[in-house]
């Protein structure tokens, strides 16, 4: 059975050593990047920081290494082709919400819209400034149109 949602694979990364939690502040110029490199160097565990000067946590990592990939497919090295071939073979269909889903818990209209709410880190000094990297997606039907005044917001809390 896949994950329900992202807080439910969080509790199985926890749950095998796999995520640790920062609450000392982290700041989103570099510090991030240098723990991830840190944790990536190590083979190390996905980083949720929880106080890095926004309201929302940041969670990184959380596919960095083969062991958590494996525990995404819920997987082994013996198991893991044959259970991608299955997926592919038996995609999940999607299932059209007629309520607010989770992610949609919170919505910002208007003047409040402000993409610098969000935890976006410049990993390196290099950088030219911060950037969202591939990350967990919510995607809906493209026929149903979303209002265009609102911007759902997912709070992983």
């Amino acid at each position: 059975m896949p994950f329900r949602d992202l807080r439910e694979f969080m509790t199985v990364l926890r749950a095998h050593g796999e995520l640790i939690d920062v609450d000392r502040y982290v700041d989103l110029y570099c510090d991030v990047g240098r723990a991830l490199r840190k944790s990536n160097a190590r083979s190390g565990p996905a980083i949720l920081f929880n106080n890095n000067g926004t309201e929302i946590p940041l969670i990184a990592g959380i596919y960095s290494t083969r062991a958590k990939a494996l525990l995404a497919f819920e997987a082994t090295e013996d198991t893991i082709f044959d259970n991608v071939l299955h997926g592919l073979d038996n995609p999940i269909a999607p299932v059209i919400q007629t309520t607010p889903a989770p992610c949609q818990e919170v919505v910002l209209l208007g003047d409040d819209i402000d993409i610098r709410k969000f935890p976006v880190p410049t990993y390196s000094p290099d950088d030219g400034g911060p950037f969202i990297t591939p990350g967990i997606n919510v995607s809906k039907d493209p026929k149903r149109a979303f209002p265009t005044s609102a911007l759902p917001l997912s709070d992983l809390r």
